[in-house]
């Protein structure tokens, strides 16, 4: 099982709700992921063998990509970028689902990776 903690979190921009996070992974095995600049959101697998967590991408202006942390296969997986700032993570049976913050329509905005 892999645990993920949220540090040194700071304002995105002056007056903004979303903040990038600095991370720290515990357990038995962790990948080596930049430390930098993720989101304060996270969801495990049921089985706790799988870490969703978002990290900010802002190449393309505000946005945001998923990083699948798989404890069992110790392997890494990335979506591509999705834009607007993730709000939530979720599981939903074998992936992730993550939500945009977008007139706070969870359902309606949820993406995921097959």
């Amino acid at each position: 099982m892999i645990k993920a903690f949220f540090s040194n979190c700071r304002e995105l921009r002056m007056g903004s709700p979303y903040q990038p996070c600095r991370l720290t992974l515990e357990g038995e095995w962790t990948p080596e992921l930049e430390a930098g600049s993720w989101v304060g959101v996270q969801a495990s697998s049921r089985g706790g063998e799988r870490l969703a967590l978002a990290e900010w991408d802002l190449d393309q202006g505000v946005g945001f990509r998923i990083v699948v942390v798989d404890s069992r296969s110790q392997s890494v997986e990335q979506s591509a970028g999705i834009q607007g700032c993730c709000v939530a993570l979720g599981w939903l049976a074998t992936r992730w689902a993550g939500g945009r913050a977008r007139r706070a329509n969870f359902r309606r905005d949820l993406a995921a990776l097959e």
